[in-house]
């Protein structure tokens, strides 16, 4: 467990940047925040994928295809999911400290089930029963 959270610092890292960055006025302009939001997602699945790709590489692994699909789509789904959240509470008005928290504990709640989902993914085929 202790892994798969060390693997996922960039993602995990840019998904806090943008919670954060969601209490500042730049959220109130929509062209500057989805550049922020393309920036900081950009940047975590450069850091993310050469480290995935490497250890989907190695045999000793024995990482399964659709572990490294599920990693991926975990690793761009909430980060965006984070930066539409704050972009969707700015819009109906919500105080900076407030889309800052909830995006907070929008991003814990997503990263602690973030394990559980990549072990559903990765047991769908029945190989785990």
């Amino acid at each position: 467990m202790i892994h798969f959270y060390a693997s996922f610092w960039p993602p995990v890292a840019a998904t806090l940047v943008l919670a954060i960055a969601s209490a500042t006025p730049i959220v109130h302009r929509t062209r500057p925040w989805v550049v922020l939001a393309g920036i900081g997602i950009g940047v975590a699945l450069l850091l993310y994928v050469p480290r995935l790709l490497r250890t989907a590489a190695s045999p000793i692994n024995n990482v399964l295809t659709r572990d490294v699909v599920a990693s991926l789509v975990l690793a761009l789904a909430i980060p965006s999911l984070i930066a539409w959240l704050g972009w969707v509470l700015v819009t109906r008005g919500t105080p900076g400290k407030v889309r800052c928290l909830a995006a907070l504990a929008a991003t814990l709640a997503t990263w602690s089930l973030g394990p559980w989902v990549v072990l559903l993914v990765h047991c769908t085929s029945g190989d785990c029963l």
